[in-house]
């Protein structure tokens, strides 16, 4: 799969999307359900390596500064995006998922930029991501929100 990493240079708001960003409470069910729920999404989604949500590496990474963001609309969760800690000034924004019956409508997008927000709200001078160079959409409103393209990779898996 060709990768991209993203550098973020000047934030821009979203504009107008409904809903707003919450962080996950890691002692709510409710919260740890729908992560248990889409991380393993996400990763079939992708194509990424298969993993499951574990509770307890997500408190020890809160307790780090990692955080796990929340898009809500009125009462429903449509869309989540982490940032781990901050680490030399630096942190990354990954994964960020949208419920399937919720694409299309810049949730995704929103969610990331809070999570992007919130990393540098943690200190973060510099916010990266990494995304699928050829999937268009997550491209397209990564740039939209002010990330760019820094460099280009290739991950193989071995068999």
């Amino acid at each position: 799969m060709s990768m991209l990493l993203y550098e973020l240079g000047e934030l821009v708001p979203p504009g107008r999307v409904a809903g707003r960003a919450r962080e996950a409470d890691l002692a709510d069910r409710a919260d740890l359900a729908l992560l248990a729920e889409w991380v393993p999404r996400f990763a079939t989604e992708t194509g990424a390596v298969p993993v499951d949500f574990d509770p307890a590496a997500a408190r020890r990474g809160h307790a780090l500064g990692a955080r796990q963001l929340l898009w809500t609309v009125g009462d429903e969760t449509v869309a989540w995006a982490r940032h781990t800690q901050v680490i030399d000034g630096m942190s990354r924004v990954g994964p960020v998922y949208t419920a399937e019956p919720f694409r299309g409508r810049h949730f995704g997008m929103a969610v990331t930029a809070a999570a992007s927000a919130a990393a540098q709200q943690a200190g973060a001078d510099t916010v990266v991501l990494f995304t699928d160079a050829d999937y268009a959409p997550s491209n397209a409103i990564y740039r939209r929100i002010g990330y760019r393209e820094r460099e280009r990779f290739a991950e193989w898996r071995v068999r």
